[in-house]
């Protein structure tokens, strides 16, 4: 397992995450790693995220997780811009 510590990123640690599949929990994932990994004009790793051209929206719920209130203002988002979008 690798540590995702922003500070503590050595020659044999990961430098690049892949986030497959997109949806609302993949792209919630990759920029909650991207704000939170690359943060403070350090950019410790690449984060990618790889979602298919062919598959549609899927409604899921993402919306009712108590914690998503954190999580969206972790990724820098203000939660009335969240809603309002």
């Amino acid at each position: 397992m690798v540590s995702a510590d922003k500070e503590g990123f050595s020659g044999s640690m990961a430098k690049r995450v892949l986030i497959v599949g997109g949806g609302s929990a993949g792209w919630i994932t990759a920029t909650y790693l991207e704000n939170e990994l690359n943060s403070d004009g350090v950019h410790a790793i690449d984060v990618t995220l790889l979602e298919p051209e062919g598959i549609g929206r899927i409604g899921v719920g993402e919306a009712t997780v108590p914690s998503l209130r954190h999580t969206v203002a972790a990724m820098g988002i203000s939660e009335r811009d969240y809603m309002r979008n």
